[in-house]
């Protein structure tokens, strides 16, 4: 060890005083290197992540001017819904079968219109939902024969006076209906798209 400390000593003493100042310099220039890569090295960290909290902070404001723009039709649309599946629940199943396939047909060209609306307002959660009252009406109409315009006659004469089993069909349409749940979990994937829950950005 003093062998070691006695070398060095005298490798240091045998160097003149321009070497000296030469191995300083370059030890300084080396220090001053590894300072300036550390340094751009935080800074381009430091941009990435100023450039990503600004496209953050973008995103964020163009979902709420998004969210903003449909709140209306989004609104509108629900009103409808609403208003159009409480009616066919509660129809008056006192009437001629005619006359409430007809209202049917009048439903489900409603709830079409509604369904396809339904693509551009809403995630396909939703959509999902709102088409299965279409579908259970077209079938319904389609299963029974009723499905085409100017069909009354065929309608009048597929049940004549079988009231009962016509009233038996519907019941088991609205229930059919009532079992989607529309008015419990589909209402309250509106209610989540009405107040913004449920999306990272918004």
């Amino acid at each position: 060890m003093v062998d070691c400390c006695c070398y060095l000593w005298n490798m240091i003493t045998d160097l003149s005083v321009s070497s000296i100042a030469d191995i300083l310099v370059a030890i300084t220039s080396v220090i001053a290197l590894c300072l300036s890569v550390k340094s751009y090295i935080r800074e381009n960290k430091n941009r990435k992540k100023d450039e990503n909290q600004r496209i953050k902070q973008q995103e964020k404001e163009d979902a709420i001017r998004k969210w903003n723009a449909l709140y209306p039709h989004r609104l509108e649309f629900y009103t409808s819904f609403y208003d159009y599946l409480f009616k066919l629940l509660n129809c008056n199943k006192h009437r001629s079968p005619y006359v409430i396939c007809k209202e049917l047909k009048d439903y489900c060209a409603k709830f079409n219109k509604l369904t396809e609306d339904s693509k551009v307002l809403f995630d396909d959660e939703i959509y999902s939902s709102v088409r299965r009252v279409y579908d259970l009406l077209y079938a319904f109409l389609n299963n029974n024969h009723i499905s085409i315009e100017g069909q009354a006659k065929a309608v009048k004469n597929l049940w004549g006076k079988k009231e009962d089993k016509f009233t038996n069909k519907l019941d088991s349409l609205l229930q059919e209906v009532k079992n989607a749940k529309l008015d419990t979990d589909l209402r309250n994937k509106f209610l989540k798209v009405f107040k913004m829950e449920g999306n990272k950005d918004e």
